[in-house]
């Protein structure tokens, strides 16, 4: 038999700030899809949740977690 492990409690942190102006609540995300050819590609696309603006689109075919942490917004 196998035994579970316990799980972890959450803390309660307290309600999120709503933001009240640009560029004080960023979202990024990847998009991705394929060619006619089989090559895949990548899209990250950062947007700035109060004004639903897209800040900056950075399209690739191979977007490693370096070129992500380094991408300016």
């Amino acid at each position: 038999m196998r035994v579970r492990p316990r799980e972890r409690l959450s803390l309660h942190r307290g309600p999120v700030p709503q933001p009240t102006g640009a560029n004080q609540h960023l979202s990024m995300d990847f998009v991705h899809d394929q060619l006619l050819d089989g090559r895949r590609f990548q899209v990250l696309t950062v947007i700035d949740q109060w004004s639903r603006e897209s800040l900056s689109v950075e399209p690739g075919f191979s977007l490693s977690g370096t070129s992500v942490a380094n991408f300016p917004p």
